[in-house]
């Protein structure tokens, strides 16, 4: 009906409350303007409470009863605000209030107008929070990633680093699908907090910590000198130490100043413990030089001796100074021995393997025709030798590099391409290593050469010398291949990247080689006062830089000044591979001398160190202080990342 005829029956309504009458009107009201009782009871009823009235009236169209108790009355015109959502998501994200309107005729307000009250799920596509729950788009809980990105993902079966992989997100950016490892195990360095390995273990930041350690008490009277002067890793987390016992030594504990000695072999276990110990004495002098141990863990040994010696075989027995290979299994069982030597001195310094078991010997032979396994080769004077051999320990090849001087090749080392580098010195005008004549400083030089691991034919060879004296120490490879070396030197050192100049009584070197020729890569200078030695130098698989020795006085790894406590004092330093700045350094020190002559990096990063040491050597925890036995003693520690 149309408003004016609404308003009409209003009043005709109203009137009939009051009690007035008005003329009769159509559409079959009577003079009291209600409709027939047959038709009209409810709309008495609703005339008798006024607005219930007016209701009746509307009750003629059907509706009148409904919108009498609905309604609620309003200014024409008049606006609310007006809000349906849940509670608490009014003004969070998308969602907001509405506006109502009053109707023309002030009887209610309207619908609920423009209001937006929370989606029933976010849409990760579109921009805002949908579902009205305060996060929005991606910072919302249910949409974890940009739909269609490559994302991050986790990996529950794996751990550390490797446990990060990658998928793609889903289309509703709710899920990743297809998620992939993308990141392998590689050497946990101490550098990173990551658990790079992937074995569950962070290791800590490198804190060069001390861990287990062995130090076997000596003997009590006279010959009673220990040493170790090598180490190698075995392949079930342990490592082997080689050296002598029941020696005279001289001051630096490094030197036989006697004729008795007797070659010592020890396998101490992952757990830090002893796992066996040999001991094989010759009636004269041995000496164990160096250690190898291949990847099944057989192990190797080489040195000198005089007299007769038996390393579980049948006897071996010299002409003079012979030198001497033998080898063990994992479990010290002996597998096979062999002695080389003529009238004067053999001496084998040093063995390494290569991944396909074979074994690599350097060291000098004196004056005589000598065979060491293959044709007869012909020294002059002391002259360095290179020979190698298969795991059975049958000859594969020798060299000899003979001239008028006196040279000794003192340790080598196998590069990842199985090239065999080796380090010496010299004394006098120079030396031919294979490619050439390297001419002298006039004093001892120091040495270095890499030879082909098949046939050992030569690749490059280079001498560094100058006044003074450069001095052998050690010899590494770095996981690039490069080569790495160490030792003492007086006076200059030119490696070829600008002079390096002692300042103490001997200076330690560190340089480092390129593998294709030789060059200067770098190289870097150690000492404040007195005498400074590198004795050991490896490298771990993320390229930091491990060198030991000892001092006896004061030296500085750019950390700041260290001192002696008394006499000489080991040390051990780890160099950052990046510009060789110190990450760690430690020092054992105690009354009288200590000594360290070898380091090896396990798989890790773990250090292993072996030396010896007269009257004590203080460690720290968890070993503390160690006393000797009367003589020196030996040590082998291992040191945390």
């Amino acid at each position: 009906m149309p408003h004016a005829d609404r308003r009409i029956r209003r009043s005709l309504g109203l009137l009939a409350v009051l009690g007035l009458s008005a003329a009769p009107l159509a559409c079959g009201f009577d003079t009291n303007g209600s409709l027939p009782v047959e038709t009209g009871g409810a709309a008495g009823s609703g005339g008798t409470a006024g607005a219930g009235g007016m209701g009746g009236a509307g009750a003629s169209g059907g509706t009148g009863g409904t919108g009498g108790t609905g309604g609620e009355p309003c200014t024409p015109g008049e606006t609310r605000t007006c809000y349906s959502g849940p509670a608490g998501t009014e003004g969070i994200g998308n969602c907001k209030a509405g506006t109502q309107f009053c109707d023309d005729d002030g009887s209610e307000f309207g619908p609920c107008e423009a209001q937006v009250v929370p989606a029933a799920a976010e849409d990760c596509n579109v921009a805002g929070d949908e579902d009205c729950n305060g996060e929005a788009d991606a910072m919302d809980k249910v949409c974890i990633c940009a739909p269609g990105a490559d994302v991050e993902c986790d990996l529950p079966d794996l751990d550390g680093a490797c446990a990060v992989g990658q998928g793609t997100c889903s289309g509703d950016g709710k899920t990743i699908e297809g998620c992939m490892q993308v990141t392998f195990p590689a050497f946990d360095d101490c550098a990173t907090a990551a658990d790079d390995d992937c074995d569950g273990i962070a290791i800590a930041m490198c804190t060069g910590a001390l861990e287990t350690g062995v130090t076997p008490a000596g003997k009590n009277a006279d010959p009673m000198d220990d040493a170790i002067y090598d180490v190698a890793l075995t392949p079930d987390g342990g490592y082997v130490i080689a050296g002598t016992v029941d020696a005279t030594l001289s001051g630096d504990l490094f030197a036989f100043d006697g004729n008795q000695g007797s070659v010592y072999v020890a396998k101490i276990g992952a757990d830090g413990n002893i796992s066996w110990t040999k001991t094989f004495p010759a009636t004269e002098v041995g000496l164990a030089r160096g250690v190898a141990v291949d990847s099944a863990g057989r192990i190797t040994v080489v040195g000198e001796f005089t007299g007769t010696i038996n390393f579980g075989g049948s006897d071996l027995q010299s002409n003079g100074i012979d030198l001497f290979m033998f080898q063990l299994d994992g479990a010290g069982a002996h597998v096979w021995s062999k002695k080389y030597g003529a009238a004067n001195t053999q001496s084998a310094q040093d063995v390494d393997v290569d991944a396909a078991g074979n074994l690599f010997v350097t060291g000098w032979v004196t004056d005589e025709w000598v065979n060491l396994g293959g044709n007869n080769l012909d020294p002059d004077a002391e002259d360095i030798f290179l020979a190698s051999y298969d795991s059975t320990g049958n000859h594969r090849w020798s060299k000899i590099f003979a001239s008028n001087n006196n040279e000794r090749g003192r340790r080598l080392t196998v590069t990842k391409d199985g090239n065999v580098a080796i380090s010496g010195e010299t004394y006098g005008t120079g030396v031919n290593l294979g490619g050439g004549q390297l001419n002298g400083g006039g004093d001892r030089d120091f040495v270095v050469a890499m030879y082909n691991g098949s046939n050992g034919n030569h690749i490059w060879s280079k001498l560094f010398g100058s006044s003074g004296d450069q001095f052998h120490g050690n010899i590494g490879s770095a996981p690039s291949g490069n080569i790495l070396v160490t030792g003492r030197f007086t006076g200059a050192l030119e490696f070829g990247g600008g002079a390096l100049n002692a300042v103490g009584a001997t200076d330690v070197y560190v340089a480092e080689l390129a593998a294709a020729n030789g060059n200067h890569v770098r190289s870097k200078r150690f000492g404040i006062t007195g005498n400074s030695r590198g004795a050991g130098i490896a490298a771990d698989a993320a390229g930091n830089v491990l060198v030991t020795g000892h001092f006896d006085n004061a030296i500085d790894f750019g950390a700041g000044t260290i001192n002696t406590s008394n006499a000489s004092d080991v040390f051990v330093v780890k160099l950052a591979a990046s510009n060789w700045a110190p990450l760690w350094t430690k020092t054992f020190g105690g009354n009288s001398t200590q000594t360290a002559w070898a380091v090896a990096v396990d798989g890790k990063g773990d250090v292993i160190v072996g030396g010896s040491f007269e009257q004590q050597i203080v460690f720290g925890a968890p070993l503390g202080t160690i006393p000797s036995s009367g003589g020196a003693d030996l040590f082998g520690v291992r040191l945390s990342p």
